[in-house]
């Protein structure tokens, strides 16, 4: 796998679907999503208008997608045609993304996987699981500046895929 400048949301879409699959470092994919928000919280801890703190953000979206391909779900006819189409938050969205965060890790709780022969398997819903990680991609993306998405997107498939410079 090589890093891509995800010029389109589908290039992204498919960069994450394949990483997720025969990726360098496959994860679980309820680890995916708590690798997600970790992202988060890194991107909390960084300076308001600083670089390393919307790649974070960036990298959160990305592993929120991987997250999605892993549980089957499909982002792909909600995302609009490029990065820069997200809006952008005019306050941080900390409300939804909570909401989104827990939300969605209850319809991972309640997945068959893990609730198999529990009552709590019948309160799973594909539907809101794409509907909240939906919420979090966007939200991670509102985050980000529309000129630093791509960007931040190219950066984290660095890391991931361990492109980074040779330290001097």
């Amino acid at each position: 796998m090589v890093p891509i400048t995800p010029r389109t949301s589908q290039h992204l879409l498919m960069w994450c679907r394949n990483y997720q699959t025969i990726g360098t470092v496959p994860q679980p994919r309820h680890i995916r999503f708590s690798i997600g928000v970790y992202q988060i919280t890194q991107g909390m801890s960084w300076q308001i208008a600083s670089p390393v703190r919307w790649q974070s953000f960036c990298a959160a979206a990305m592993h929120f997608i991987m997250c999605a391909e892993a549980y089957g779900v499909s982002l792909s006819g909600d995302m609009p045609e490029t990065l820069e189409e997200f809006p952008e938050a005019t306050n941080a969205p900390w409300y939804d993304l909570l909401m989104a965060i827990g939300k969605a890790q209850q319809q991972i709780i309640y997945h068959p996987s893990i609730s198999s022969g529990s009552s709590r398997a019948s309160r799973f819903s594909e539907r809101h699981l794409q509907f909240r990680l939906w919420t979090l991609v966007k939200s991670c993306f509102a985050m980000t500046p529309q000129g630093y998405r791509e960007q931040g997107c190219l950066d984290e498939m660095k890391i991931l895929t361990g492109d980074l410079p040779e330290k001097p």
